[in-house]
């Protein structure tokens, strides 16, 4: 067994260390958990004044982008 450290990941190198730790936590994990989630606020015109996208990871949520306009801000943005 070879033992390689590196400070430049090989894509290559990368996705089969992923295929096998998704492999391996496929057994033990809710795939309906995962994915792609976007939340929306819009007003009556149908202009979007804030939202969010993320993804669901488990009892995770990781907001990766988060806007809210300047209009909205501080006014309770919320669903109908």
């Amino acid at each position: 067994m070879t033992l390689i450290i590196t400070k430049s990941i090989n894509p290559n190198d990368q996705q089969e260390l992923f295929s096998g730790l998704r492999q391996y936590n496929q057994q033990y994990l809710d795939a309906a958990q995962f994915g792609d989630l976007g939340i929306y606020s819009r007003d009556a015109q149908g202009v979007m004044q804030g939202g969010l996208i993320a993804k669901r990871k488990g009892n995770w949520l990781c907001i990766e982008h988060l806007w809210v306009s300047e209009t909205t801000r501080g006014r309770g943005l919320r669903s109908p």
